[in-house]
């Protein structure tokens, strides 16, 4: 296994809030942020391991 910074893992990810992910204050559902987040987590992790990820749990997500 090739050791790897952190730094080279960097995700950036662009998502376009549509009224379908928001609740009717138009905010974003928090659903749908941890959807997103656990995307870009994923694709993180796999950019750092080269190996499928799954996300096993999330402690705490505060909004």
């Amino acid at each position: 296994m090739i050791p790897r910074k952190p730094s080279d893992s960097i995700t950036v990810m662009t998502e376009i809030v549509l009224p379908n992910d928001t609740n009717v204050f138009g905010n974003l559902m928090g659903g749908r942020l941890m959807y997103w987040m656990d995307i870009a987590a994923a694709i993180a992790a796999q950019r750092h391991c080269n190996a499928p990820v799954v996300t096993a749990s999330v402690d705490n997500i505060s909004f």
